[in-house]
């Protein structure tokens, strides 16, 4: 069973962020490798912006519900060889994740006219869920 997750995010919402300077926000949002690789990208505010929106979308395509044990640093982003995004859940998002059964993520994002897309596609196994059948 495949679940998807996609999020547009405007890029001049991290604009905002950045100027406020408010590390605080930016170590709850981000992992230090993020944040790291952010500071070699040519372009800090689209990085952040595409990884916001992976985010989200990785998020939604675990079809739960936050809960306070959640932060968005749990949910981390990297590239791969050949710029394909790869999405790692840890902490309670991990353990969400783990508890549906997530074996495989794919996940895409881009960034054009002041927005950033994502889309992550996440393959669950299912292995006693019948045809038709609500996964819970």
């Amino acid at each position: 069973m495949y679940q998807i997750g996609v999020d547009i995010f405007y890029i001049g919402r991290m604009a905002k962020a950045l100027e406020e300077n408010n590390p605080v926000y930016f170590e709850s949002v981000f992992t230090p490798e993020e944040r790291l690789s952010a500071k070699e990208h040519p372009d800090v505010c689209t990085f952040f912006a595409t990884r916001f929106a992976l985010k989200e979308a990785a998020f939604k395509a675990l079809c739960t519900c936050w809960t306070d044990e959640m932060e968005w640093n749990q949910i981390a982003t990297s590239k791969m060889r050949h710029r394909t995004p790869k999405v790692v859940y840890t902490g309670a998002v991990g353990c969400a994740a783990q508890k549906i059964g997530v074996s495989r993520i794919s996940a895409s994002l881009s960034s054009d006219g002041g927005f950033a897309f994502a889309s992550v596609i996440v393959e669950i196994e299912c292995t006693e869920q019948k045809p038709g059948e609500i996964y819970k």
